[in-house]
């Protein structure tokens, strides 16, 4: 699978990306479209239906939560310990093998044989990471505009930042496509010693905000939880994938007669 890395790129300017094989192959070099170049980025590659979808997801948070950390983490599969604050927006993206989760009958982590039979399709993430500094916050809706999800991080060991998390979940339900689907990232639970807030209150704001993935906990640092979050909002996408495509199918005849 591969990934594409780019520069922080602000409202005004596009981003000159490296696609990388993760695997240690060579990349090639191309620009990325801008934020609002695509309306709705959840479709079918090739229109077959094959299992196969695209999702333009947007990380939005407090600065300082571990937004690009998260992005790093799952594009990457790198941790800095050291992040500068993101200015305007970073651009970065993977395609991975989406398997069935909490509802299902088998881990999403595990392999051969069995991680095959349960494979529900692929998925390419274009990942959007937002500066969480409030100065920038006027060039979010840049980014959600149009996103087919979104994830609100905010730092377990900070209330402060679980209090701005229901500002964007505010903001997501009064300007975002109503079909965005969400999930309430509740980040750096590696320093449970630090924990300000409790799983049970995250759980009830994204439950107050009917948000599709609900709650889940990561640690960018470790890893845990962050292919998880990714996958669950994955798994609306080849759903909304599949959807679109019978829809289509479903026409095409009525159009040919």
């Amino acid at each position: 699978m591969g990934c594409v890395v780019s520069a922080p790129v602000d409202g005004s300017t596009h981003a000159r990306t490296l696609a990388l094989d993760r695997d240690g192959g060579a990349g090639r070099r191309g620009t990325t479209s801008g934020p609002g170049t695509r309306a709705r980025e959840i479709e079918r590659d090739d229109g077959r239906g094959d299992g196969r979808a695209r999702c333009k997801l947007v990380l939005l948070g407090a600065s300082g939560c571990g937004k690009t950390s998260l992005s790093a983490r799952f594009t990457r599969d790198a941790h800095a310990a050291n992040v500068e604050a993101t200015v305007g927006a970073a651009f970065a993206s993977r395609t991975i093998t989406v398997r069935r989760g909490r509802d299902g009958d088998d881990s999403t982590d595990g392999d051969g044989a069995n991680a095959n039979a349960n494979a529900l399709g692929e998925v390419k993430f274009e990942v959007w990471d937002t500066a969480g500094e409030e100065r920038y916050a006027s060039l979010a809706p840049l980014y959600y505009r149009g996103a087919s999800a979104a994830m609100i991080v905010f730092d377990v060991t900070s209330r402060e930042t679980l209090t701005r998390a229901r500002y964007w979940a505010n903001e997501l339900a009064a300007r975002a496509d109503a079909r965005c689907a969400t999930t309430l990232v509740g980040n750096k639970i590696d320093a449970a010693a630090a924990r300000e807030t409790t799983s049970e209150e995250a759980d009830a704001l994204a439950r107050e905000f009917a948000m599709t993935g609900g709650y889940v906990e990561t640690s960018a640092k470790t890893g845990a939880g962050v292919r998880e979050a990714f996958e669950i909002l994955g798994r609306d996408a080849l759903a909304r994938a599949r959807d679109a495509h019978d829809r289509a199918r479903d026409v095409s005849p009525a159009l040919a007669r």
